[in-house]
């Protein structure tokens, strides 16, 4: 789990062990293509949606109340319940 005060993604340039042929090494991270999964409670509707980070107005911390893009093309208030890091790293 998460702390609260944790980045939603890694940056560059941010020191971490990597697997290589079996092997964890100290790397550090070169490249991100970033994409942060955020799973959102839309607040009157108590529904919940999962949305990417470029669909979401605000801090994307657990929590946090945010205005969100969803799915169906409208811009709504939601509460951040959930956040995934699906972003690829070049070591």
């Amino acid at each position: 789990m998460k702390a609260a005060d944790e980045p939603a993604y890694l940056t560059v340039g941010t020191d971490v062990s990597a697997k290589y042929r079996g092997a964890f090494c100290e790397a550090k991270i070169k490249t991100v293509k970033r994409m942060v999964k955020v799973k959102v409670t839309l607040k009157g509707e108590s529904t919940s949606q999962v949305v990417q980070d470029d669909q979401v107005k605000g801090p994307l911390r657990v929590g946090s109340t945010v205005e969100v893009r969803t799915n169906e093309g409208l811009s709504s208030e939601a509460v951040i319940g959930k956040l995934t890091d699906a972003s690829l790293y070049t070591v």
